[in-house]
Order: C-alpha cells, then structure tokens, then sequence
C-alpha cells in the first residue's frame, strides 16, 4: 500500500493524484447522468400510467 501522507512523497504521487481526481470526476458525472435519465424515465412511466387510467376511465365510464 502507498503512503499518501508524508510532504516527501507528495510530488513522487502528484501524477496518481490526477489521475484519482480525473477518475473520481467522471464518476460523479456518470451519476448526476444515469440520474437524470431516471428522473426523466419516472416522469415519463407515470405520464403513461395516467393516460392509460384516463383511457380506461373513458371506456368503463362513457
């Protein structure tokens, strides 16, 4: 395991540093992604679900 603490090793890690920040970056923009494609894929189930409970009402009803 690396040590990532002491003032020495710091310029010898700066490369995995970036690397780890640049990885970790990506990763939060994969999640805000895959979230906002769930949200929309939400509002878009319940959108159907509603007009099928209205096309329904319609029939049973009218």
């Amino acid at each position: 395991m690396i040590s990532l603490h002491y003032r020495n090793n710091a310029m010898r890690h700066r490369g995995l540093h970036e690397s780890m920040m640049y990885d970790t970056f990506r990763q939060y923009k994969n999640a805000i992604k895959v979230q906002n494609d769930t949200d929309r894929l939400k509002e878009q189930i319940a959108t159907r679900f509603v007009w099928h409970v209205c096309e329904w009402a319609h029939v049973k009803f009218n």
